[in-house]
C-alpha cells in the first residue's frame, strides 16, 4: 500500500496533536493563550540541552490595548519560583511577531529565545514560568539535561 504525503502529514499533525507539548494556563487574566511551542520539544516534558537555546513560540490575543509587553521567566523547583538566572529579551515588544501597543482580538505571536548555560545543573524536573504583564502567565514542564 502506498503512503501519500498527504497521509504522512496528516500522522505527522495527529501525532503532534496527542503528544505535543503540554502546558498550563497559571492565570492568564485579559488575554488568551492560543498555541504555546517550545521548538525540538515533542514530548510532553520539554528537554532543555545546556549550551544550547530553547526556542519558545506563544501565540495570545488581548481582551485591551497593551502598551507594551514585560516579560518576566522564573524556574519553579521543589516549590520554590526563582528568577531565571540567564539573560533573555524582557521587552516582549522586540519580538518580530508582535506589534506594539497590541491591539485587542489580534493574534500576536511571540517569540521567546532561553539560553540554558552550560554551567547549569542537570534538573529532572523544572516549571518554566513565562509572565507578560500582568495578562499572561504560562507553565512549561521541563528539565536539564
Amino acid at each position: 500500500m502506498e503512503i501519500t504525503l498527504t497521509r504522512v502529514i496528516i500522522a505527522v499533525f495527529i501525532f503532534k496533536g496527542i503528544h505535543g507539548l503540554q502546558y498550563s494556563d497559571c492565570g492568564s487574566s485579559k488575554a488568551v493563550i492560543t498555541s504555546a511551542d517550545v521548538e525540538d520539544c515533542p514530548g510532553n516534558v520539554c528537554k532543555l540541552k545546556k549550551g544550547t537555546n530553547a526556542t519558545l513560540h506563544l501565540s495570545f490575543k488581548t481582551e485591551d490595548v497593551v502598551e507594551d509587553l514585560s516579560v518576566r521567566l522564573y524556574g519553579i523547583l521543589m516549590n520554590h519560583t526563582m528568577p531565571y538566572p540567564g539573560h533573555y529579551q524582557k521587552d516582549g515588544c522586540q519580538s518580530d511577531g508582535v506589534s506594539c501597543p497590541v491591539q485587542p482580538d489580534t493574534i500576536q505571536n511571540y517569540t521567546l529565545i532561553i539560553p540554558v548555560r552550560k554551567n547549569f545543573p542537570k534538573v529532572p524536573s523544572v516549571t518554566i514560568k513565562l509572565e507578560i504583564n500582568d495578562i499572561i502567565c504560562i507553565h512549561i514542564p521541563g528539565q536539564v539535561a
